[in-house]
């Protein structure tokens, strides 16, 4: 059987962000790039402050090591991607209106 992106197969397929949980996790996504930055012009001053004394940017420095670690490490990106989908699709089912279970003939 073909499953080549041009396969009848593999074209009834949606991948995450064409879901409608990855249209929140785009909304969510903007969001949190919209906060980061402004958060980042907040803690501008303090960096620059930081970076004039040998120790504080020693620390700073570590900091932003272990943070590139951190998001450069295949495990943690993975982990932190199921996370985020898993996350999406919760808040997705928030939105999705709730059937009621006489029209399936539960009780």
């Amino acid at each position: 059987m073909a499953t080549n992106p041009g396969s009848p197969v593999m074209q009834g397929l949606k991948n995450f962000w064409q879901r409608p949980e990855g249209i929140v996790g785009k909304v969510v996504l903007v969001l949190g790039g919209i906060g980061a930055a402004y958060g980042f012009v907040q803690m501008l001053p303090f960096l620059i402050a930081a970076a004039t004394d040998t120790l504080h940017l020693a620390i700073v420095i570590g900091a932003i090591l272990v943070f590139l670690f951190i998001v450069t490490d295949k495990r943690v990106r993975t982990l932190a991607k199921l996370m985020f989908q898993s996350i999406m699709r919760y808040l997705t089912g928030l939105f999705k209106p709730k059937r009621c279970r006489a029209q399936h003939g539960a009780g």
